[in-house]
């Protein structure tokens, strides 16, 4: 009886699992300070990294700290707006917003957006390494 239940519990447990843990299809894209504007439909550049006070990867903070950068918008090759843009814990779902609506239509379910690369304590970072990796579900 005992190896019943255990039975049961596996294929119930294993059941659960499938339902709830479908495979995302999660891929990213970077945009750089170097990204070419294409002439038709919408463009991201990374225009400038305004600051960058996240805690350094090897340090102890009371605070996450935020990014803060200047994204271009481009539509059909036309400049249209330059946004400063702040990454925090606290908008994070604004952020995802606003770019949602600025990418092409195949990007526009945005899951998450992170800045590159990560502060290493003690090290400086040269701001021209710096990229936005959006990833979006397909």
């Amino acid at each position: 009886m005992k190896k019943f239940l255990l039975i049961i519990l596996l294929v119930f447990s294993v059941s659960v699992k499938s339902q709830s843990g479908e495979a995302e299809n999660v891929s990213s894209f970077k945009i750089t300070q170097k990204t070419c504007i294409n002439k038709k439909g919408n463009h991201l550049r990374l225009k400038k990294i305004v600051s960058d006070s996240r805690c350094p990867e090897g340090a102890n903070c009371i605070w996450a700290g935020e990014v803060s950068i200047i994204v271009s918008y481009y539509r059909d090759g036309k400049f249209i707006e330059d946004k400063t843009i702040v990454f925090s814990h606290k908008n994070a779902e604004e952020n995802k917003e606003w770019f949602a609506r600025r990418v092409p239509e195949k990007y526009q379910k945005v899951t998450d957006i992170v800045v590159f690369p990560y502060p290493k304590n003690g090290n400086t970072l040269n701001t021209k390494k710096y990229y936005v990796k959006v990833n979006y579900q397909e």
